[in-house]
């Protein structure tokens, strides 16, 4: 109490500040007024923020009914709002009165306070269709299917439509045919309903009706009985039936018969046919028999033929070869004539074979006959028969020989007469031994037969010499040749009856020397009562001393030293010599203690017998070299070769070396004197002789001398070491071009003087071949040229044409794009015309050039005019050089080439050429007047007929040089996908050149869509789609194609009948189908863009609708067609089968973008035919040889399935690759070495399923074999 009251204040500290949001802490400070340090304080937390949004209620929904515009204008309340701090501001996404389009619009409010701070609101505004903007919808009548006949609705069905909104008017229905197929009865069409608004025929449905008219069903027809008649007098009958019955499910029934109904028929069964055919060709059969029985004479007679006859030659009367019997068939009929006829089929002396054909006629009937056959052999090819007499035994007589006599054989023969010849005759004189005689005996054909029988005459008298066998050869030393020293032979007589033999000798002296006696002894053995009988041998002897001594205790070769003065005095046992026949005497070359030399010395001993005979022994004394006694061995340097003026001394050219003679003799001293051979020709240059000498120090007649060349001289050329090759120069058409080249380099052992030549590199050359030389020269004057040509082309004219380019395509509608290009440039060396005398020059165009006259003159007269100056009225050929005239004409109309007064109306150039271009005023040419036949350009380019006698100036075209397109597309036309190449000629004076440039354009760079393909379309491919607006025939396209020629066009919302027909090689198999669109045109195919699946043999259809919503787009559709399972997935390769791409356009779409819509759900195919044929690939009855093996194979997979492992069986064929395949087309394994192929495959990590195993020749035959995988 009693304190004054306290001062109070405060400060403020902002902790957080950001839009509508601030927090502070505020001190508040109560302070004594007197004592200021009596103070309190105390802390206020001020926090002021707005978080909460505003409050906002909507309106209600709002449902309206559309105007006819199938629009309507909505009015709202505007929603209520409120807020706790601020004021509220209110935005919309539709403002109240807005014009909306049918369906669900969403409203969308928005309120903010002052805080930013905000809440939503939103309602749906429905405006209901009250409006024709939808389709029709159609439905179509039963496909119809019936006899051939009119195909009006009022038969085949009409389409019924009806429209969602009541208030629209009924559709107009209309149709369309479009015949699938159309041969004689048969007709298949396809007819397509349309439903149209009256109003807006944009609005539209359709639906397609298959309507088949055809008439495969064949008659009905039932035959009469089989009939049984009695023939006539001739063997004939008359027969008659009722027609058959017959009936057809659509026409009237023509009948025909084999044979007619009342005809006459022949004995035995005759069938008759009856064919029943309907309108349309197809046709019915059935058969009865009509039986005429055999009840007259109608058959030929029977014959028996004589036996074949074989006999000797004689008559062939029957009577000798036997007679032929016949008789009736029939008991009854009259006995047939027998007659014959005779055919030689061999005859030759003594041999006959005839063919005798009997025949049996019947005597009424010559037709009814019967023949047989006989053969008849004459021949005799049998000999006589001889029997000979015994063998006969006699003894011989004193003579040795005796007369023998026998009885004559006996003969005879079964044909003929016969004749004897013999080679002995009875009492014949026959000599020892045995003797053969031989009878012959011979019929009259010619026939021989023959016997023998031996004569033995025995030995009763001596008639052999006697018998001598020689003593051998007799060989030794020279001495006597007396028959006790060299032998006797043993001699025996020749016979029994023959008396002792003498023996006796005689002596042929052959060689006879001191040492030497060759002789032949003849030795005789002599009958002794016969000197006739008489054997000799003869008997060689020889004595002789031809074996030299023979040496014993030989010594060995042995090494001794010398002695100081280099003397050696060696001693040895001498050899010991021993002779056969005689003494012997010993020479030698050296004796025992003589000198001997340094070194090898042989030393031979000599042992010769009284005959001249002798043997050596020999022996080696090695006399070592422990004194000098050889001079220095001497190495002299090589000879020297080097360029004149260069230093000779020994530091240049080299030192010799020496060593002394032996590790005996002491140093060695060197030395050299050189002698000068020849000088020149150039400064420095010499040739001397340099003598190098080594002597020993101690004895100087111990030396050695070598000799060196030495020569200083340059006799070697200069060479180029490269040389240019010759030069082309292109000189495009100028007149001089210029070439350069690399000089020549040039090398020299001595050095380079000088190199020079007649041009230099950069030099101008005109047309033609120059020659280029360089010359090289050294300091001795040695030179060397070279040279090459440089040739100047096309100086005359030369053409340069663009670079080659990239295009990429803009529209995939088309297949490729427009490309533009400028002209090729033209050079040329002669000068063309720029003036002309009374003409203004225009300019140049493409190789022309152009001169506008000064003044005007009549068509004839301007054309004249351009003649006699070299050129001609102007022709134009396109919009370019139309271009380019028009803008000179400086505003006047000058007269051009075109005239139609040959032909009215035949508008030409007056050099007879029809236009390529032209470019008329709208409503000309209209020949208004009769000589409105010549053509005058206006500045702005465009064309009019006009009277010809009126004057006008006239524009020249005189040709400078002519420039052609020749190869690939036009200049601003479609240039196709892929590579073109375009080429270009220019002439000028008889003279052209070419040139080219590639256009590539790129099809593919606007898509990202993966790039699949079958392996294998040889078998089974895509033949037809029918979808939307495609209707397209493709065939084999080798596993894969893009289609964008045509693109479909698809409407959201709408229905489109899709069908696809598979095509085969030959057999017909079962493929499974997938096909996608990209919706989304995102360029990939995912799973819920596939539109339709199934798998079947032959066309398969489906109706598909589409989307409710897609945005305008280019997109792709894919066609996959499989062999044995489904694709995995439209980036899947298939092994047999094939893929497709189409071009589709969504909603008109022209561009590829982006999208997020999208298609729910696939669709089964249905067969259109029967789909019950075997899956299954190997029953493969007729392919393609060069992809499957032809010839007999047997190969099995074990086991099948499988699980953990399998085993490839082959008993035939051979192969060179094995691959196995999975079910989506990728390779899991390969081998190349058939040794591999049969063992076991682990598959214990492979996938389930089914997997292809195809082996391959090396001559590409292929077999395909399938398994299965199953865990």
């Amino acid at each position: 109490m009693g304190c004054p009251e306290p001062v109070i204040s405060f400060t403020d500290l902002i902790t957080y500040q950001q839009g509508c949001s601030l927090r502070v802490v505020r001190t508040w400070l109560a302070q004594d007024p007197t004592n200021i340090n009596l103070s309190t304080s105390c802390d206020q937390v001020i926090d002021l923020h707005d978080i909460e949004s505003p409050n906002i209620i909507c309106p209600a929904n709002i449902t309206v009914q559309s105007n006819l515009n199938c629009k309507a204008i909505v009015q709202w309340t505007e929603p209520t709002t409120s807020d706790n701090c601020s004021r509220v501001n209110l935005t919309s996404s539709i403002l109240s009165g807005s014009e909306l389009n049918l369906g669900n619009t969403d409203v969308i409010y928005t309120a903010t306070d002052a805080c930013g701070n905000t809440a939503t609101c939103q309602f749906t505004v429905t405006v209901e269709e009250n409006c024709c903007n939808q389709n029709p919808t159609i439905v179509c009548p039963p496909d119809f299917f019936g006899c051939p006949q009119g195909i009006e609705p009022a038969i085949t069905g009409s389409a019924t439509s009806t429209r969602l909104n009541p208030n629209c008017q009924p559709a107009i229905i209309t149709y369309k045919d479009e015949i699938m197929y159309q041969q004689g009865c048969s007709l298949r069409v396809e007819r397509t309903w349309t439903a149209a608004d009256s109003i807006h025929p944009n609005l539209l449905a359709s639906c397609v009706q298959a309507i088949d008219l055809k008439d495969i069903e064949s008659p009905n027809i039932i035959c009469p009985a089989n009939i049984t008649a009695q023939p006539d007098l001739q063997c004939n009958a008359v027969v008659s039936w009722n027609n058959p019955g017959t009936s057809d499910n659509c026409s009237r029934v023509t009948l025909n018969s084999s044979h007619v109904n009342g005809g006459v028929f022949t004995v035995g069964i005759t069938d008759v046919i009856y064919t029943a055919t309907d309108a349309c060709g197809n046709s019915a059969t059935c058969t009865f028999r009509v039986t005429v029985t055999d009840d007259c004479c109608n058959k030929p007679p029977i014959i028996v033929c004589p036996r074949d006859y074989n006999g000797c030659p004689q008559s062939t009367d029957p009577s000798n070869t036997g007679i032929a019997t016949g008789r009736a068939a029939k008991v009854g009929c009259p006995d047939p004539i027998i007659s014959y006829t005779d055919e030689i089929i061999y005859q030759q002396p003594c041999s006959l074979r005839l063919a005798r054909t009997w025949r049996a006629t019947d005597p009424n009937d010559a037709q009814l006959f019967v023949v047989c056959a006989q053969v008849i052999d004459m021949y005799d090819k049998d000999g006589p028969n001889i029997t000979c007499p015994s063998e006969i035994f006699v003894m011989s007589d004193l003579n040795c020989s005796a007369r023998i006599f026998w009885s004559e054989p006996l003969v005879t023969d079964e044909c003929s007469i016969f004749t004897i010849t013999s080679t002995h005759q009875p009492g014949d004189s026959f000599g020892l031994n045995t003797t053969v005689v031989t009878y012959t005996a011979t019929d009259a054909c010619g026939n021989l037969s023959s016997c023998s029988f031996n004569v033995n005459v025995i030995e009763n008298c001596c008639y052999k010499p006697p018998v001598i066998t020689c003593v051998p050869d007799y060989f030794s030393c020279p001495g006597s040749t007396d028959p006790i020293r060299t032998g006797t032979p043993l001699v025996t007589k020749g016979n029994n009856a023959c008396g002792t033999p003498l023996l006796t000798y005689r002596d042929d002296t052959l060689k006879i020397s001191s040492c030497l006696l060759i002789l032949s002894r003849t030795w005789t053995a002599q009958d002794s009562a016969n000197s006739n009988l008489f054997s000799t041998c003869i008997q060689n002897i020889a004595l002789v001393d031809t074996v030299a001594p023979v040496m014993t205790n030989c010594p060995a070769n042995f090494t001794i030293n010398p002695n100081y003065n280099c003397d050696a005095f060696p001693t040895w046992t001498p050899p010991i010599f021993i002779d056969q026949c005689s003494s012997t005497s010993i020479t030698t070359n050296h004796e025992i203690g003589s000198p001997f030399n340094i070194g090898n010395t042989e030393v031979i001993y000599t042992a010769t017998d009284a005959c001249g005979n002798s043997s050596t022994c020999s022996f080696v004394v090695t006399v070592t070299d422990s004194c000098c006694n050889k001079p220095p061995t001497l190495v002299c340097p090589n000879n020297y070769q080097a360029c004149p003026s260069l230093s000779i001394q020994p530091e240049a050219t080299g030192f010799a070396i020496a060593v002394p003679g032996s590790d005996f003799c002491g140093s060695v001293v060197i030395s050299y004197r050189d002698s000068v051979i020849t000088t020149g020709p150039c400064p420095g240059a010499l040739k001397i002789a340099r003598t190098w000498i080594a002597k020993d120090s101690i004895l100087s007649q111990l030396s050695s001398q070598c000799k060196q060349l030495i020569e200083l001289s340059d006799q070697q050329v200069p060479k180029f070491t490269s040389t240019p090759r010759n030069i082309t120069v292109d000189a495009n058409g100028i007149c001089e071009a210029v070439a350069h080249w690399t000089i020549p380099v040039a090398l020299d052992n001595c050095g380079i003087a000088s190199l020079t030549s007649n041009y230099s590199s950069g030099s101008s050359f005109t047309a033609g071949n120059w020659n280029i030389i360089y010359t090289v020269t050294d300091y001795c004057g040695n030179s060397a040229t070279t040279g090459f040509t440089v040739s100047v082309q096309n100086t005359e004219v030369g053409i340069s044409c663009p670079n080659d380019t990239v295009v990429y395509r803009l529209n995939p509608q088309i297949n490729g794009a427009l490309v533009d290009w400028q002209y090729p440039s033209v050079k040329h060396c002669t000068p063309c015309i720029d003036s002309l005398p009374g003409f203004i020059y225009m300019g140049e165009h493409n190789g022309h050039r152009y001169f506008c006259s000064k003044g005007p003159e009549s068509w004839v007269n301007a054309q004249i005019l351009c003649d006699i100056n070299g050129g001609k009225l102007a022709v134009i050929e396109d919009a370019d050089e139309n271009q380019f005239i028009a803008s000179k004409l400086n505003g006047q109309t000058a007269w051009i080439g075109g005239t139609d007064r040959r032909i009215e109306g035949l508008f030409e150039w007056h050099d007879g050429a029809l236009f390529k271009y032209q470019n008329w005023i709208p409503g000309q040419p209209n020949h208004v007047r009769a000589n409105d036949d010549y053509i005058e350009l206006f500045p702005d380019g465009t064309w009019n007929d006009q009277d010809g006698n009126e004057s006008r100036e006239f524009v020249c075209e005189i040709t400078c040089f002519d420039l052609k397109q020749i190869a690939g597309p036009a200049r601003g036309t479609v240039v196709p996908c892929g590579h073109s190449t375009i080429t270009y000629v220019a002439s000028k004076d008889g003279k052209k050149d070419t040139c080219s440039f590639d256009i590539k354009v790129d099809c593919d760079s606007i898509t990202k869509y993966c790039n699949v393909k079958a392996e294998n379309s040889k078998l089974m491919w895509i033949d037809r789609l029918v979808f939307a607006n495609i209707d397209n025939r493709s065939g084999d396209n080798g596993g894969y194609h893009y289609f964008n020629t045509q693109c479909g066009e698809l409407t959201s919302g709408q229905n489109y009948n899709l069908c696809v027909t598979p095509g085969f090689l030959n057999t017909i198999y079962n493929v499974y189908w997938k096909i996608w669109i990209d919706y989304n045109a995102d360029g990939f195919f995912s799973n819920n863009e596939q539109i339709v699946y199934g798998y079947g043999n032959t066309t398969m259809c489906a109706n598909i609708q589409m989307p409710p919503t897609f945005a305008p787009h280019l997109v792709r559709m894919r066609i996959a067609m499989s062999y044995g399972s489904y694709p995995k997935d439209a980036c899947s390769n298939i092994l047999f089968g094939e893929i497709e791409d189409y071009c589709i356009s969504l909603n008109g779409g022209t561009e590829l973008k982006v999208d997020g819509s999208f298609h729910e759900g696939a669709v089964a195919l249905k067969c259109l035919g029967i789909c019950d044929q075997p899956d299954d690939i190997e029953n493969i009855s007729s392919f393609d040889p060069l992809e499957f093996i032809s010839r007999p194979v047997d190969v099995r997979v074990i086991p099948n399935p499988a699980n953990e492992e399998i085993q490839i069986k082959i008993s035939k064929g051979q192969f060179s690759t094995m691959s196995i395949f999975n079910s989506d087309g990728k390779m899991v394994l390969k081998k190349l070495n058939e040794q591999e192929f049969i063992e076991p495959i682990n598959t214990y990590d492979w996938n389930n399923g089914m997997y292809f195993l195809l082996l391959e020749t090396e001559q590409k035959e292929q077999i395909l074999k399938r398994f299965v995988i199953q865990h």
